[in-house]
């Protein structure tokens, strides 16, 4: 799937087929290209760390213009999504950046709910890594969601509690490393 933003980071290109196909598949079939045409990309991504990793990791590809490739996880109730992002200069307009993701592998998994964006959560917080999806369970403490779930006893809520998106120090790390380069 690939989409292209211009030097304000205003979305102005996306597939339309299998990104609406992504969309659809994933709960968010309101969440179409034409609904995110010429709006900022920074108002589609959760977290405050998440967004401004990617606002120096847009900003690199700009300045080096080079691709930048990075690993990351993209899951669904019933799926964990191993994915790699290229985050390249889009070759139109001075500044436009072209992002391209694409699936390394899938695997199937038990439901989860705590991921499902169509059923009501609870207003308590899960700190959750945008990039490798495993979630705080204690201070400086991650797991795999499925496992967190055991741990903390989650399903035995009425509601699960809503995701945070932040980052893990290890995939925060390994991002700033290629912002470095």
């Amino acid at each position: 799937m690939s989409y292209h933003i211009d030097a304000d980071d205003i979305i102005i290109y996306a597939e339309e087929a299998p990104w609406n196909e992504f969309a659809k598949k994933n709960g968010a079939a309101d969440l179409t290209v034409s609904s995110i045409l010429n709006k900022s990309l920074y108002g589609f991504i959760t977290g405050h760390t998440t967004r401004h990793l990617t606002q120096l990791l847009i900003s690199q590809a700009r300045a080096s213009a080079k691709a930048i490739q990075l690993p990351f996880r993209c899951d669904s109730p019933t799926a964990r999504r191993h994915m790699q992002m290229h985050i390249s200069p889009g070759g139109g307009t001075a500044g436009d950046i072209e992002i391209t993701t694409c699936l390394i592998r899938e695997e199937p998994r038990e439901r989860l709910e705590i991921l499902d964006a169509s059923i009501d959560h609870s207003e308590a917080m899960l700190n959750f890594c945008s990039w490798c999806n495993k979630v705080e369970v204690h201070r400086g403490e991650w797991m795999e969601l499925e496992d967190a779930v055991r741990a903390l006893h989650l399903m035995e809520n009425p509601l699960p509690p809503e995701l945070t998106h932040g980052m893990c120090p290890s995939c925060l790390e390994e991002a700033l490393k290629v912002v470095r380069t």
